[in-house]
This record gives C-alpha cells, sequence and structure tokens, in this order.
C-alpha cells in the first residue's frame, strides 16, 4: 500500500510521467510479483477460510495497539535508560529529526521528492487507529484493514520516509547548501522543543532522557552553524552522531534482551 501511494503522488516537475505510464508499471509490478508468489498466496488464501479471522477481526481487535497521540512524539524520539511499548518503535533519532528541518531549510534549494514527505505523513496518520476517524471507516468497511490489528504498524512508512528525509538534510550539508536564516533557527529550535515536551506529556520520558534530547539538539545545531564554512566536516560530524545516538538507543529496545542470558 504504501509503494502504491508513492507510485500514485505527484511527482517532481524533473521526473514527471503520464499517470497512465505510471500506473500501468505499477499494475506490472503487483502482477509480476503476485506470479513469483503465487506459491505461497494460493495455500494461504485457501487456509484464510480456516482461520480465526476468516470473516474478519473484532472491531475492537482491529483497532487494538493503536498509537495514541500523547505518546506520538516518544515513538519518533529515541530512549536512552526504557523503550516505550515496542508497537510504537520507529524513531530516526534526535539528530535525524534536526537532519529532516535541515532538509526543510533547504527545500526550494534542493528538488527533493517531495513524496517521501507524504508517505512519512501517511504512515503516522494511520498509526493513530483508533484515534483516527478516517482508519475507523477503513477499519470497518475495507477488507484488508478488517483482518488485521495493530495499527502502529504503519510507523514503518514514516521510518522508511523519515530516513531517506534524513539523508536528504545530510545530503543538503554537505552540498553546502545550508545556509539557515533567524526564522529557520526559530522555527526548528520551536518545533524541538514542542517534540520534547510532548514526549514527556506521557510521563515515559526520563530525565536522563530528556537531557541526551537537549545535548544531541545542541551538538546538530552547533554543526549546523559551522555547516556553511565546513561543510563535509559537518555532514560527517551529523552522520558520526546519529551512529552513536542509534547505537546507544538500541541497547534499551526489547530486541536487545530477546532471550534469558
Amino acid at each position: 500500500m504504501g509503494l502504491t501511494a508513492y507510485a500514485l503522488l505527484p511527482v517532481p516537475t524533473s521526473d514527471r510521467k503520464p499517470y497512465r505510464l505510471r500506473f500501468a508499471v505499477l499494475v506490472g509490478a503487483v502482477a509480476l510479483g503476485v506470479t513469483l508468489a503465487a506459491a505461497q498466496l494460493l495455500p494461504t488464501l485457501e487456509l484464510t477460510g480456516y482461520s480465526v479471522r476468516a470473516g474478519g477481526l473484532p472491531f475492537n481487535e482491529r483497532v487494538s495497539f493503536s498509537l495514541s497521540p500523547v505518546y506520538m512524539a516518544r515513538a519518533i524520539l529515541p530512549g536512552y535508560d526504557r523503550a516505550v511499548e515496542p508497537e510504537d518503535i520507529e524513531y530516526v533519532a534526535t539528530i535525524g529529526v534536526s537532519a529532516i528541518l535541515i532538509l526543510t531549510m533547504t527545500w526550494r534549494r534542493w528538488q527533493h521528492d517531495r513524496r517521501l514527505i507524504y508517505l512519512a505523513l501517511l504512515g503516522l496518520i494511520l498509526a493513530l487507529g483508533l484515534y483516527n476517524p478516517i482508519y475507523l471507516l477503513l477499519a470497518r468497511f475495507v477488507p484488508g484493514f478488517a483482518h488485521f490489528r495493530a495499527p502502529a504498524r504503519w510507523l514503518a512508512l514514516w521510518s522508511l520516509g523519515g530516513a531517506v528525509l534524513v539523508g536528504g538534510g545530510i545530503e543538503s550539508v554537505t552540498r553546502g547548501l545550508v545556509e539557515p536564516s533567524r526564522r529557520a533557527w526559530f522555527l526548528s529550535s520551536a518545533v524541538l522543543a514542542l517534540l520534547f515536551m510532548w514526549g514527556m506529556l506521557g510521563g515515559e520520558a526520563s530525565t536522563a532522557t530528556v537531557a541526551a534530547w537537549i545535548v544531541t539538539a545542541i551538538l546538530a545545531a552547533v554543526l549546523i552553524w559551522v555547516s556553511p564554512r565546513s561543510p563535509r566536516p559537518a555532514a560527517l560530524g551529523l552522520v558520526a552522531l546519529i551512529l552513536i545516538e542509534l547505537a546507544v538507543s538500541a541497547r534499551v529496545l526489547p530486541r536487545a534482551r530477546a532471550t534469558a542470558p
């Protein structure tokens, strides 16, 4: 569904192809994929008639494990001492969020594929599940949505789109395209501050985690500040910080202790 949305959304003028051609390519790709997977799909289709989900899940089950708006910021910001609900984890690091903000500063000078933003937003919107009126209609009337639960797993689209946008922000720094205005600095700082306060709402973010968010955001700001004069070192610094932040925060994820010693 994510690839379908990506294929049919408006594209940049530099890559504009007729919708008819794009739709035909999409249909051909899906047909090829279904054909290759038929050895698995056909028996699965037969067995679904015997499944407890044959007629669809009860409505409460369809919207179970939805991402609460209260915890949305915690879903896209890393934790350092304890993880939130495993279904709600799809973060791109605090430095990653900063890199996305860099991209918004340089958007007019660098023609990125805006469909990635739409894809990321689609993931966030559908992940709300129970708290999204549109999803309630989909879960009640659309067969695919009626047979699955855990809407929070739509965050995978946010993770995909967000990760590529982070790369776009880092590339903008590398190419020396970042010259933030005072207005850009103010808006970026306001967005990060709002995210940090939002992340503290549910009481899931400890003092250590909030302090780490602030420190990494300050380090990112310093590197962005010096990037017009030293673009490549600044970009390498941002990449290094992202890797360190992801490595440290990954230590508290459930997969780090998947079984007994």
